[in-house]
């Protein structure tokens, strides 16, 4: 089992490196098949499970960046994952980043205009996404 765990978060560091390093074309998510999407939920929703904080923080700000880009789009396992770790996440820097990603995922439509691919890094990520609730929060008052 941990070998698993091990050879799974190899593979989502890669991946990772490889969607923020391969400066893909805005709306690359959709390109995915119904079933690449059932399998990108189960995927996600585990490596959000680890124990990597590393590996949980860019598997964060992937499938916010894939929810910004699928709004319509429902993904349960990540859902789960992501009420999880904004309630339970050992750090507050993780809290922080999965309450921003649960956000999204509940209302998508709120951050139409947010930042999706602008940002290598994912601090600069849920910084500007956060900058762009506030901006909306001023925006309706």
């Amino acid at each position: 089992m941990k070998t698993k765990q091990m050879l799974l978060a190899g593979i989502l560091m890669f991946a990772a490196a490889d969607f923020t390093q391969a400066q893909m074309p805005a709306h690359a998510f959709k390109k995915f098949t119904p079933e690449e999407r059932v399998r990108i939920d189960r995927n996600f929703g585990r490596a959000l499970g680890l124990a990597n904080e590393g590996v949980v923080e860019s598997a964060l700000s992937l499938v916010t960046k894939m929810k910004l880009d699928l709004p319509g789009e429902e993904f349960p396992l990540i859902m789960n994952e992501l009420r999880y770790l904004a309630a339970n996440s050992k750090t507050p820097k993780l809290r922080y980043m999965a309450c921003l990603a649960e956000a999204v995922f509940y209302h998508p439509e709120r951050f139409k205009d947010a930042p999706i691919r602008q940002y290598n890094d994912n601090d600069a990520f849920f910084t500007a996404l956060d900058d762009s609730t506030d901006a909306q929060a001023s925006d309706s008052n």
